[in-house]
């Protein structure tokens, strides 16, 4: 179950660009914050973490999924 049910799994990571997500995977939430950047083929983001000022690139072959709000506006 994803921390809210307002959030949907986004298979454009590309479109996410200063957007809150949630980065799950193998069915655990593993974190969260500001998407700061994509690949053109969404195939990589970096996330700026809420926690601190450092980002973390998470890659979709590895089976990261990342999930936003349903209610936020794509770019």
């Amino acid at each position: 179950m994803k921390t809210s049910s307002n959030l949907r799994l986004s298979s454009n990571w590309n479109e996410l660009i200063g957007q809150n997500v949630e980065v799950w995977l193998a069915g655990q939430q593993i974190a969260d914050g500001i998407v700061d950047t994509a690949a053109p083929d969404s195939s990589v983001l970096w996330l700026a973490s809420r926690a601190n000022t450092n980002r973390k690139l998470y890659d979709r072959a590895t089976g990261y999924e990342v999930w936003v709000d349903s209610g936020e506006s794509m770019s």
